[in-house]
């Protein structure tokens, strides 16, 4: 398999995408649950039931990119508070990309939602896998 890997970095590769991918889907499974739930279900506005989502995916993701992903050695009390502004940057985008498709272009919410995951997947994974599960 063709990996990428810049500068002969081993953290950036195909592969590491992939799984750090599979590992996002399930973060990205409860996001979108709670979001259709909220919605659907409680009559939540379409940004706050998906910052609702974002957070409870990100509880699952930082676990599972911890032991599975990159295998991290750091200690919690250095890679957690990095997932949380990793993560607390890719909140705030979400935010915007839901506020301004929904509310201002005006495109349904789960395909609104799609685009703000897609676009914050390749942030997320960038700033993880250099910083905050980064070996040494």
């Amino acid at each position: 398999m063709f990996e990428f890997h810049p500068q002969g970095d081993p953290a950036i590769s195909l592969s590491r995408f992939a799984a750090y991918a599979t590992m996002g889907a399930v973060g990205t499974a409860i996001q979108y649950l709670v979001l259709v739930l909220l919605v659907q279900g409680l009559a939540v506005a379409p940004v706050p039931a998906s910052l609702a989502g974002y957070l409870l995916g990100a509880v699952a993701n930082y676990w599972l990119n911890y032991h599975l992903t990159f295998r991290a050695k750091a200690p919690h009390r250095r890679a957690a508070p990095r997932f949380l502004a990793v993560a607390g940057l890719g909140f705030l985008l979400n935010a915007a990309i839901m506020d301004t498709l929904v509310n201002s272009v005006g495109l349904h919410y789960l395909a609104s939602q799609a685009v703000a995951t897609a676009l914050i997947l390749v942030m997320n994974y960038l700033a993880n896998a250099y910083w905050t599960f980064r070996h040494g």
